[in-house]
């Protein structure tokens, strides 16, 4: 159970994320505020959450077939739905630069197809090489893909440290990663970046969550009040009210580097040893739910948002009032949530099972 609730809050943030990249011209009035505004934040939550779950079941990779198996395993989670989704998307593309075009051209005037701007991210996406600055500076064909390929990388990483150097000294290159991508990220000007510094981004949560992991490993029979999980949304909320205050300024850069990261390593580790309100929502079926379609759900959102909302509002030429935006809104949520399903059943258990069964 100490598990699972964490599931249902990756399933909450995934639907955060939804509201984050619905189009704001679209969204209800009242959905328009800081806690959707800044729901980008919840994909260092994301990285904190593999970190541990990582740590967890690979903590020993101590010689190369354990190696081998790891990478096979993870490469058999992320890139199935990854590619699907990427392949989906550039199809749309096509479709709508080379047909829809010529059928609509009041509403796909300007939508141009170029190397630059739909082949490079293609290749940058299919290759997982759209969290850094390898190929371009794109985040790839699907915008939130960027973060799969810097979990991917953040995995590689920390497999090869694990298989290569000793447990002894591994914490100290995971610290020295953790200090230096937090420098970077700072140089850059930006801590909450995707597509080319991405992967730096994941590598300060992910390895983050590895010493939620080590901690929670030494004690395991700890307990914490469980009214300090209230902490946990307070301080949520009160975070992002801050990040939206000093929204772009050299306070808010490094606040966000300071603060995101470790508020999600503080708050699984609050949830690890409690069992409060928060985390009885959190075990309920329609978390759980939501936290077993999430990667489909994270993965699927960008393109259905955009299928579905243009030509409801802009062919069919729907009213743009709150209750017709409140209505439309809880539609496009069904439909993520029932394609992702499919998507879920399919690629990510039948075909991932297939794939098990003929490479591990």
């Amino acid at each position: 159970m100490r598990f699972t609730k964490l599931d249902g809050l990756r399933g909450l943030f995934s639907l955060m994320i939804v509201f984050y990249h619905y189009d704001k011209e679209f969204l209800p009035k009242f959905y328009d505020n800081f806690l959707i505004n800044h729901s980008y934040v919840f994909v260092d939550f994301f990285f904190v959450l593999s970190g541990f779950v990582i740590s967890y079941n690979y903590n020993s990779l101590d010689n190369l077939k354990k190696f081998i198996s790891f990478t096979k395993k993870r490469v058999i989670r992320l890139y199935p739905l990854h590619l699907y989704s990427t392949i989906v998307y550039f199809i749309y593309i096509l479709f709508s630069r080379l047909i829809l075009i010529r059928i609509f051209p009041e509403y796909f005037q300007g939508l141009d197809f170029t190397y630059e701007k739909h082949i490079e991210p293609f290749f940058d996406g299919v290759l997982l090489t759209n969290s850094t600055p390898i190929l371009g500076t794109s985040s790839g064909t699907n915008g939130p893909s960027w973060s799969i390929s810097a979990e991917m990388i953040s995995y590689l990483t920390f497999g090869l440290i694990t298989f290569l150097v000793s447990r002894r000294v591994k914490e100290f290159y995971f610290l020295i990663i953790i200090f230096f991508s937090s420098l970077l990220c700072y140089n850059y000007g930006n801590f909450f970046v995707g597509g080319e510094y991405g992967f730096l981004r994941g590598f300060v949560g992910f390895f983050l969550g590895y010493f939620v992991w080590k901690l929670y490993n030494r004690n395991t029979t700890l307990n914490i009040n469980n009214n300090v999980e209230f902490l946990i949304p307070i301080l949520l909320v009160l975070i992002l009210f801050i990040i939206d205050y000093f929204n772009q300024t050299e306070i808010g850069l490094i606040l966000g580097i300071l603060i995101i990261p470790s508020f999600f390593s503080i708050s699984i580790f609050i949830l690890l040893y409690s069992n409060g309100f928060l985390s009885k929502i959190l075990n309920t079926k329609v978390f759980q739910y939501l936290g077993k379609i999430s990667f489909s759900m994270y993965l699927n959102h960008y393109l259905l948002l955009i299928v579905f909302l243009k030509p409801i509002y802009r062919i069919i030429d729907i009213e743009q009032t709150g209750v017709n935006q409140t209505l439309i809104m809880i539609l496009a949520i069904i439909l993520v949530i029932f394609y992702s399903h499919f998507t879920y059943s399919i690629i990510e258990k039948q075909f991932g099972n297939y794939l098990r069964g003929k490479l591990l």
